[in-house]
């Protein structure tokens, strides 16, 4: 959190800071790609079965609170468990329908607000001003406009979840080839610009969200972020 020195992150080796960076490199291809049926069959193999599952939990040991990742992951695996009887398109519908509902931002009278750092920060709503905030980072770490996203990617503001998840991922393996002064870049972005709305979103992503799945991978994105701050 904010208010939380760094030294837990300091405790990290080279090698874990090398895959939290791949951590967080799939979490941001999971939020800046709009998912195909033959995507959602990855992601319900990578974060449904019960094998995979204990090796991302191992993964990010000691990176994330035990009791909210395990929170995420179990969301993620129960609701494929109780989906077992249906078609894999049906289930790969009813996901990529929830993952725009989550994500996109398309029925706001509905849904969550939109995964945006200005539109949770700013007070109209918008955040022109967090947008250029978001991007001065980017051009620093010399980025360029945009992380390290490839054309098959989600065009989609700066100040997405999903780019800035690619940004940390940056940093992150940036800090794993010993980069020092990338582990405070890190940490000032993630708690002015991501953390800093990051638990409200989930909580309505919680509460109106209609699929477990992407309820517990927003649950571990967060605890994630939130532990390596």
């Amino acid at each position: 959190m904010s208010g939380k020195s760094n030294a837990a992150s300091l405790q990290y080796s080279q090698t874990e800071w090398q895959d939290i960076a791949e951590s967080l490199a799939l979490f941001a291809d999971v939020l800046n790609r709009a998912p195909t049926e033959g995507r959602i069959a990855e992601l319900v193999a990578v974060f449904s079965s019960e094998l995979v599952a204990e090796q991302v939990a191992e993964q990010v040991d000691e990176q994330v609170d035990e009791q909210v990742d395990k929170q995420g992951l179990e969301l993620m695996t129960q609701y494929y468990k109780a989906q077992a009887k249906r078609s894999p398109e049906e289930l790969a519908r009813e996901l990529a329908v929830d993952w725009t509902f989550v994500f996109g931002g398309l029925d706001q009278g509905r849904g969550p607000r939109p995964p945006y750092a200005g539109v949770w920060l700013a007070a109209d709503g918008v955040g022109i001003e967090q947008m250029f905030a978001v991007n001065s980072f980017y051009l620093d770490a010399g980025l360029g406009l945009k992380p390290v996203l490839d054309g098959a990617a989600k065009k989609d503001r700066l100040d997405y979840l999903g780019m800035q998840c690619d940004f940390a991922a940056c940093l992150a393996s940036r800090i794993a080839q010993g980069d020092k002064s990338s582990l405070e870049t890190l940490r000032v972005f993630l708690d002015t610009y991501v953390l800093s709305w990051l638990f409200r979103y989930e909580k309505e992503v919680a509460l109106k969200g209609k699929t477990d799945f992407w309820k517990g991978f927003i649950t571990l994105v967060r605890a994630t972020l939130e532990e390596i701050s």
